[in-house]
């Protein structure tokens, strides 16, 4: 997620978890920081491996310089990691987490839109689960018609989103959820939408929007998994891309009230029915969506986003390629960009039979090639492949399970649709049957 800003700025240090290719990679020109673990085959969680980091004193010492300058960055949290970072003396680059916490609970979504005077999609929160389930399924099915979607409070990547028609799906939604949830309308023609928000204290940035991609079966059996973004703009016209930009900056000015400082991510459901623009989520954290602007704004020698929300919580020490960095909009008229997750989408686990080598590829003879040893999106050629991470070999997938995140320099979708391109659906085969020797299922 970081990698974009290892040639922007010098004091400045990825820490790694495992002892892998990627952390060889970028070792031998920048400076990298790792655990070292050996043992690939368990697939930790990004949350797992940085509290194993966090509760490992010996590390830290060797790891902090000085714990009352150095600063965390993360790309995810919970409360835990919050707590050990406090026990530890060390601050964070981002907003306090209970200013995270508060904006992030979709619980509450309903009530920052009532303030704001925005439309929410129907919805039904329950603080606890209730031992009634029964008596839940009847008011929601009453309340929000058949069938409805179930969501924990902080969930993400869609992982605790589910699809409830009837009683026994209730009970099954339930054994996956743990605390606060909400109950919605379900939308069956709608187009998930993603804007990146950047909370400055002289400004307010609103990249987007952009099309967020989920319910596709060739990157994941569950319809509700996040499986990336793409710039494609071909389905907007100006006045939508008018309107979702105003709600974004709105939401982005009630957050800054709040306390809230840096990136922040909306997500948006457009009710293709009657156009409606529903307020679905806030990311209150470094989004999937930020590797990829990143990505796009060095390509276009834009000042990235990510170093604007730095900027709100330290100095940072930047390298002399910042020079040539600019501040203005991104440019989508030569091309398009896209992310795409590539999950395990058939309904039992796969083993890993292959590590696939991140890096820049490309396609020929129906097979893809690596060009070059490279993480960063602006050394790609326009029809390169760059998969920026991969499962280590012999873990085994549950459904869902991630294979590998890859960034094109086009979009993944075809014009004026909400559906895979057929050059992008091959590419996700490929990489598929090269990891795990099974293929997509449609």
């Amino acid at each position: 997620m970081s990698v974009e800003l290892l040639d922007l700025i010098k004091n400045y240090r990825i820490v790694c978890y495992d002892d892998d290719y990627v952390y060889k990679l970028l070792k031998n020109n920048w400076d990298l920081f790792s655990y070292l673990n050996t043992d690939l085959t368990k697939g930790l969680g990004n949350d797992q491996a940085i509290e194993i980091l966090l509760n490992d004193a010996d590390f830290i010492s060797n790891l902090l310089l000085n714990r009352k300058r150095d600063k965390a960055l993360f790309f995810y949290m919970n409360r835990k990691i919050d707590m050990l970072l406090k026990d530890l003396g060390v601050s964070m680059l981002l907003p306090h987490y209970d200013t995270q916490e508060r904006l992030g609970n979709k619980l509450y979504l309903s009530g920052i839109c009532k303030k704001l005077g925005l439309s929410p999609n129907k919805s039904l929160n329950f603080k606890v689960i209730p031992n009634d389930l029964d008596g839940v399924y009847t008011k929601c099915r009453e309340t929000l018609g058949l069938p409805f979607i179930i969501q924990g409070a902080l969930g993400v990547s869609g992982e605790d989103t589910f699809l409830v028609d009837q009683e026994k799906d209730m009970n099954k939604a339930m054994a996956n959820i743990n605390g606060e949830f909400r109950a919605t309308r379900y939308i069956k023609k709608n187009i998930p939408i993603s804007v990146h928000v950047c909370i400055l204290a002289s400004e307010i940035i609103v990249r987007g929007p952009f099309i967020q991609l989920l319910g596709f079966p060739e990157l994941s059996s569950n319809p509700f998994q996040f499986t990336g973004n793409d710039t494609n703009q071909s389905l907007f016209n100006q006045s939508f891309v008018n309107k979702v930009r105003d709600l974004s900056l709105r939401i982005g000015e009630y957050a800054k009230t709040e306390g809230y400082m840096g990136i922040l991510g909306i997500d948006y459901l457009w009710d293709k029915g009657n156009g409606a623009i529903y307020p679905q989520e806030l990311n209150t954290r470094l989004i999937g969506l930020t590797r990829l602007l990143t990505g796009v704004q060095k390509d276009q020698l834009i000042f990235p986003d990510l170093l604007r929300h730095i900027e709100e919580f330290d100095t940072p020490d930047y390298s002399d390629k910042c020079n040539g960095l600019y501040r203005k909009d991104i440019d989508l008229s030569r091309h398009d960009y896209s992310q795409v997750i590539i999950c395990n989408n058939l309904s039992g686990d796969v083993t890993v039979s292959n590590y696939i080598t991140p890096g820049i590829y490309r396609l020929a003879d129906n097979a893809l090639y690596m060009v070059k040893p490279s993480l960063f999106v602006c050394d790609m050629e326009d029809h390169d492949i760059l998969i920026t991470q991969s499962v280590h070999k012999n873990q085994i997938l549950r459904p869902g399970g991630i294979i590998s995140r890859v960034i094109f320099k086009r979009s993944a979708i075809n014009n004026g649709t909400y559906g895979l391109d057929s050059t992008i659906i091959r590419i996700i085969s490929l990489i598929r049957g090269m990891s795990t020797n099974t293929y997509a299922q449609s």
